[in-house]
Parts: C-alpha cells; sequence; structure tokens
C-alpha cells in the first residue's frame, strides 16, 4: 500500500505541475483550455469550472490539457481568438515548451531541501576512493589493479573521494576508462574496457568501494537464520576462503546453488561456524541465504543558504549527466537496460517513502528533472514533438498538413508505448537490485 500511493502522490504531483505549466500560458495569452486531466483513459470524478473540465482518470501514467482548437481530426477550427490554431507562433512555443519548464523549475526547488532536510548516505561516499575489493576475471583485475589501491584520477580528471569517482566514472563516454591509482608511494596508470551491469549502468570494470561484510537484516524463514546467523555478525570465510567484501561474499554463495557451505563469523569478538545451504529464488533466480549487507551511514545536512547552492549544482550536474546518458543511448554505448519505467518508479517510490521525507524529496527532485528533459525531445506525442511542428512551421511559413502530424503523433505515441512495455520488462527483471538505485540517489543528493 505504501508503494502505491507514494507512486500515486510522486506521479500525480510531477504530472499536476507539468500540466499546470501548459494551463498557466494558454490562460495567459487567451486559449481556452476545455479540459485539464490527471491520468488517462475513463474520468473517475471531475467538475467544470469556468469552461473547464478538471477531472481524475482511471489510468494514472500522465494526464493532459486539451485546449480549444488544437486541429484534431474531426474537430472544427473557427479562426477564434481562444484557439490554439489561431496563436502566433511564439504563443504556442509557450505554451508547449511551458510543461517541461514548470518540471525543470521544480527540480530546483526541490533539490536543496533534502541537503537541508538532512538524510542517511553512503559513508564511503566521503572517503578516498581506496578499492575495497577486486572482482576476479574483471577488466581491473586482469590489468593489474589491487585491493587497497587508491583512485586518484579518471580520464585525465582528478579524484580525491568515491563519490566524485563515481561521477567521472558515469559521465565518462569512451569506451576505454584511462585510470590513475596510487599504490604506496607510486601513481600507476591502467586502461579499462567498459563493463556494464546487469542493470545496463557502466560498473567500475571489476573494482567495488569498500563495503564490509557486515550482516544487517536476517529474513527469519531463509536458511542463514535457521543456521544460527544474526544481525551484527560479520563474515571471516566461507569455505576456507578469507571474506573481505559484501560483494565476494555474494559470489561465494551464488557459486553454491543448492551446495552446503561452511561459513565462519566474527560475533562480539568470538568466531562461530555455520553450515547454510543456500535456497534456490525462482523470482530472481538466484540462489540466497537470507541476509542483507549492514552498510555504514552517516547523516549528512547543510545549512539553509549551503544547501540552495548543493542543489542547484547537483540539478545541473544530473542535466548534464542526463543528456551524456542519452548520447550513450543514441551512439549505442549504453544499453536500454539502464533506463526505468513505471515499475521501478513506483518501487522506487515506495522504497523512497520509508526511507523518510529527504529520500521521498531527492527521488521528486531527479524524476522531475528527467520528465521536463525528456519531454523536450523532438519525438512526436512528446511536447518537444509539438515543438518540432512549431518550428517547421516558421521554416515553411506554412504548417504541416492536419494529417502528417496526426500521423506523425501516432507513430510517435505508438513508438513511446513500445518503448514503456520493454523498459517494464527491464524493471522486473532487476527489482532486486532496487537497493542500489538508492545508494546512487543518496550519492547523487551529497555534496
Amino acid at each position: 500500500m505504501t508503494t502505491f500511493l507514494a507512486f500515486v502522490v510522486v506521479l500525480g504531483v510531477l504530472v499536476f505541475i507539468h500540466e499546470f505549466g501548459h494551463f498557466l500560458v494558454a490562460k495567459k495569452v487567451g486559449v481556452a483550455v476545455e479540459k485539464f486531466s490527471l491520468g488517462f483513459g475513463p474520468k473517475i470524478f471531475g467538475f467544470e469550472r469556468g469552461g473547464t473540465e478538471y477531472c481524475v482518470s482511471i489510468i494514472p501514467l500522465g494526464g493532459y490539457v486539451k485546449l480549444k482548437g488544437e486541429e484534431h481530426e474531426g474537430e472544427q477550427v473557427t479562426g477564434s481568438p481562444e484557439e490554439y490554431s489561431s496563436r502566433t507562433l511564439g504563443e504556442r512555443a509557450g505554451i508547449v515548451v511551458a510543461g517541461p519548464v514548470m518540471n525543470l523549475l521544480l527540480a530546483l526547488l526541490l533539490s536543496p531541501l533534502p541537503f537541508w532536510f538532512g538524510m542517511e548516505v553512503p559513508s564511503y561516499l566521503f572517503q578516498p576512493a581506496r578499492i575495497g575489493w577486486v572482482a576476479p576475471e574483471s577488466p581491473a583485475a586482469k590489468a593489474g589493479i589491487q585491493f587497497d589501491d587508491e583512485i586518484v584520477g579518471i580520464d585525465g580528471k582528478s579524484v580525491d573521494t568515491w563519490k566524485k569517482a563515481q561521477t567521472a566514472w558515469l559521465s565518462d563516454s569512451n569506451l576505454e576508462v584511462s585510470l590513475k591509482v596510487r599504490r604506496g608511494e607510486e601513481i600507476l596508470s591502467f586502461n579499462l574496457s567498459v563493463e556494464e551491469g546487469m542493470d545496463g549502468m557502466r560498473s567500475f570494470g571489476g573494482i567495488r568501494p569498500p563495503l564490509a561484510p557486515m550482516v544487517g537484516e536476517v529474513d527469519p524463514m531463509l536458511p542463514a537464520a535457521k543456521a544460527g546467523i544474526v544481525s551484527g555478525d560479520r563474515v571471516v570465510s566461507v569455505e576456507g576462503v578469507p571474506i573481505i567484501h559484501w560483494d565476494q561474499l555474494t559470489q561465494a554463495i551464488r557459486s553454491n546453488k543448492d551446495q552446503p557451505i561452511l561459513m565462519e563469523v566474527e560475533r562480539k569478538g568470538e568466531r562461530f561456524q555455520f553450515t547454510v545451504t543456500p535456497q534456490w529464488n525462482e523470482e530472481f533466480q538466484i540462489p540466497q541465504v537470507g541476509i542483507l549487507v549492514d552498510q555504514e551511514m552517516f547523516f549528512h545536512r547543510e545549512a539553509f543558504f549551503p544547501a540552495i547552492r548543493s542543489g542547484v549544482e547537483r540539478t545541473v550536474d544530473l542535466a548534464g549527466l542526463t543528456f551524456v546518458i542519452l548520447g550513450k543511448l543514441v551512439t549505442g554505448n549504453l544499453s536500454i537496460k539502464a533506463l526505468g519505467g513505471p515499475i521501478l518508479i513506483a518501487q522506487a517510490s515506495g522504497e523512497a517513502a520509508r526511507q523518510g521525507i529527504a529520500q521521498l524529496l531527492a527521488f521528486m527532485a531527479f524524476l522531475s528533472l528527467q520528465l521536463g528533459v525528456l519531454n523536450l525531445l523532438p519525438i512526436p506525442a512528446l511536447d518537444g514533438g509539438h515543438l518540432l511542428f512549431v518550428a517547421i512551421e516558421a521554416i515553411r511559413r506554412r504548417p504541416l498538413s492536419l494529417r502528417a502530424r496526426a500521423i506523425a503523433s501516432q507513430a510517435g505515441f505508438f513508438l513511446l508505448i513500445g518503448f514503456i512495455l520493454i523498459i517494464s520488462y527491464q524493471d522486473l527483471m532487476r527489482l532486486a537490485g532496487i537497493r542500489d538505485l538508492f545508494e546512487r540517489l543518496a550519492g547523487s543528493f551529497s555534496k
């Protein structure tokens, strides 16, 4: 229920702000608004005031403002000044762009609040980028990068914290990344091939930040709890192999499907051994023992004016990263698996709501920014597509035919539907990684 309510609130606010932008500018220039709807499909409830019908519809995946005289097929256009088609090119462009602009302004307004309210963020983000583990057979391992090396540069950019390292890595569009690391008194250089993770995002080529194998939550119904492992235990070995990192522990568990494994843990200075048989999870197709990591976090908070500066800087950084990601998608340097759809948004909304108001505001700011930027893309059925029609009319000095615009809009609509179906399928494939998303968001909204 929390997930559903959070999803409705988050999407409802973002859609309302977007459509209110179109509504406000349309009213300002004198265009009549026939309908203002939150959601699509059959109306749930609504009312009429001032010649406009305001309603909430059954499908909560968007909304729309119906303007008088938009020249839909079958609609009579009279040339009245109240009709959208009768307004100047500048006025029509203003109406179209107002929705995305409102989303961008909302992102700027919300972004400082998580800094000001304060939120829990992973401690390692603010620490030197010292490597906590290198996955065997990974590009980093093959290049010769070692545990405890410290990353000091990525493709010519200086790095002094894990947060800066992650930002530099994700904003890089090269297929091969140049790393400088400090090992003792030496500075060494390495070239790593880009590696794509299960969620489509670029991983660190097998490099992992420090993450101690500390046990947090333990599912009482799964093998670890039944064997005797409790929250607060630190796993020190699996089958006699020393464990220094949580990812190493995860890999050891997943490589032993249905096979008993001997796990040694440290508890209050004493060591205990337990035999645990991983249980196969049909939903996510992985073996599991039922434990979650207990990651070291700290509460990050800023004063009002520094929070404003940090929020604006973060919004600008995320906007730039959004364009970098779009460029990578177009060039094929990033998989479509990196994107999220309605299912991920719903899951992320619920997770954010459970983690507190700061996390929810951070997620809303992030999502509003994406909605504003993506809606400006020149794709028919998006605001950017309508803006493209206006631009073509300005160049040709006459509009495209109604039929041409209708065909383009229908093609854009079906393209978007297909796209949503594809990324929704990807959402289902990666629901197990939802906590990783919030680690990224926490990092994005920390200075």
